[in-house]
């Protein structure tokens, strides 16, 4: 089955881009202002987004921008739409600060706040919940960005069951605050001279 990327965006360091071009620069250098920043310039109005965990913060803004301006969304049904995502570090940013709120036993106060988003499926909960998917859900961790394992995962998915759309990628954040995300909007119909085919080769180019 040939599959097309038809349209991809990408947050690293202080940037977004969208289809390779940038729409965002900062010279901010603390993640939380850099992430604010985006919110402002992608004009989103979503009050639920504040209380997400950095790494939620990250997917929900790098998926932002593809579903703002996705003219074909309105061809396919909640359920026809899968989102497989991956990294390295799973939820290792929120991890840690849910640690230090139980490490010390003489202010032993355990966060809910930080314990729900201990487990990375959470991102994709926020982004179906935000966008209202119901398709194929998977989350892979992987040591580092593999094109291969996430071409041959969406493939499958594409053929066994009812997918006609997948946003697949990598949304990655470490415990320092070092992050990367980059998301693809994969389709079945190429309904642009623009569109690139969905391999692992063009995966790789695109992520780096």
């Amino acid at each position: 089955m040939k599959l097309y990327i038809t349209k991809y965006s990408k947050i690293e360091t202080q940037n977004l881009s969208v289809n390779g071009e940038n729409i965002f620069s900062s010279d901010e250098q603390q993640t939380g202002k850099i992430f604010k920043s985006i919110y402002k310039q992608l004009n989103i109005k979503y009050p639920k987004y504040h209380k997400m965990d950095k790494l939620c913060k990250l997917g929900f803004l790098t998926a932002e921008p593809i579903f703002q301006d996705w003219n074909t969304k309105n061809n396919y049904l909640p359920e026809e739409i899968a989102l497989i995502l991956s990294n390295s570090n799973s939820t290792i940013n929120i991890d840690t600060d849910y640690y230090n709120s139980i490490k010390d036993q003489d202010n032993y106060f355990p966060s809910p706040s930080l314990f729900v988003y201990t487990l990375p499926n959470i991102v994709i909960g926020e982004l179906a919940i935000r966008h209202q998917l119901k398709g194929e859900i998977g989350f892979l961790i992987s040591e580092s960005f593999d094109a291969k394992m996430l071409v041959n995962y969406v493939q499958n998915v594409f053929e066994e069951g009812s997918t006609k759309a997948c946003l697949t990628g990598w949304v990655d954040i470490d415990e320092k605050n070092r992050y990367k995300s980059v998301l693809f909007l994969i389709e079945k119909v190429n309904n642009s001279q623009d569109n690139i085919t969905f391999d692992a080769e063009n995966l790789e180019i695109l992520f780096n």
